[in-house]
């Protein structure tokens, strides 16, 4: 719960600073990132030998059930993150790999994520034991998804979440031989006025 709940409240949050380039974007799309890649892998990954201890969605849901329509959710968004490794080259590692600059390849959809993995998560809510999952997360997660939509009347549906981007940025002016870059520190001091 821990982890929907944050990535909600990530994208909701870079809703509410729309293009803004500053240091406090960039943490909440890095949160968004991290939560966003961890329910990725939560959902749509199995646990291989790599992975002994992580939990996933098929751990919830009675053998085979889980495994046989998570590839059939809707999930474009995440695929378009998944194929160009942005959880891994733009958030998780540095790396030469970084996208430059501010065209529309540096967006990322934050948005289109949250709904993908909150109708996932619906329907991993629908499938899950009920001994393996409590009453109280299985409400929450069932009704996610619709509480993300206009219609809803929530005060997260106001900020139309499937539209809302974020994109890192470096404020340039600030350092001498260097491209590309993921965070801003122009905005950042420490120890009184020093910078």
């Amino acid at each position: 719960m821990y982890e929907v709940t944050t990535l909600v409240y990530a994208t909701a949050e870079l809703g509410n600073t729309p293009g803004q380039r500053s240091a406090r974007e960039n943490t909440l799309l890095e949160s968004f990132a991290l939560h966003a890649r961890c329910l990725n892998d939560f959902l749509w990954h199995n646990r291989g030998d790599k992975k002994p201890r992580d939990a996933f969605a098929a751990d919830f849901c009675a053998p085979g059930d889980w495994e046989r329509i998570r590839d059939d959710l809707p999930q474009d968004a995440i695929d378009d993150v998944r194929a160009r490794r942005r959880f891994g080259r733009e958030i998780m590692h540095l790396t030469y790999d970084r996208i430059d600059g501010d065209g529309e390849d540096k967006l990322w959809p934050c948005g289109a994520v949250v709904l993908e993995i909150a109708g996932a998560l619906r329907e991993f809510a629908t499938r899950s034991l009920a001994d393996r999952l409590d009453t109280e997360s299985r409400e929450f997660l069932l009704g996610l998804r619709e509480a993300l939509e206009p219609e809803s009347g929530s005060s997260l549906a106001d900020l139309r979440i499937g539209f809302i981007t974020g994109a890192t940025g470096i404020d340039l002016r600030h350092l001498r031989n260097v491209t590309g870059g993921t965070i801003n520190f122009g905005e950042i001091r420490a120890g009184g006025d020093q910078p």
